[in-house]
C-alpha cells in the first residue's frame, strides 16, 4: 500500500477588475501649486463613465496638458 496522497493546496479565487476607490475629500481638496495642473487632473474625475474609445482621447489630453506645465520654464518648481 502507498502513502495517502497529500491533499491538493486550495485555487485561489481569479482576480477582479475592481475600480480603485475614489480620492478622499482631503486628497482632492488639496490641488496643486498650478492651477493648469489641477485642471488638468479635474478630468480624471469623468472617464470612467465614458466608453473605452473615448478615454483614450481624455488621457491623450491630460497628458499633453501636463507636459505643457512640465515644459513651461515659467512654472514653478
Amino acid at each position: 500500500m502507498g502513502a495517502p496522497a497529500a491533499p491538493s493546496a486550495p485555487t485561489p479565487p481569479p482576480p477582479t477588475l475592481e475600480q480603485p476607490e475614489p480620492a478622499g475629500e482631503t486628497e482632492a481638496a488639496a490641488g496643486s501649486a498650478d492651477p493648469r495642473v489641477d485642471d488638468a487632473v479635474a478630468r480624471l474625475a469623468d472617464v470612467n463613465a465614458l466608453p473605452v474609445a473615448e478615454q483614450v482621447e481624455v488621457y491623450a489630453d491630460i497628458h499633453r496638458r501636463l507636459a505643457a506645465v512640465l515644459s513651461d520654464p515659467d512654472s514653478q518648481a
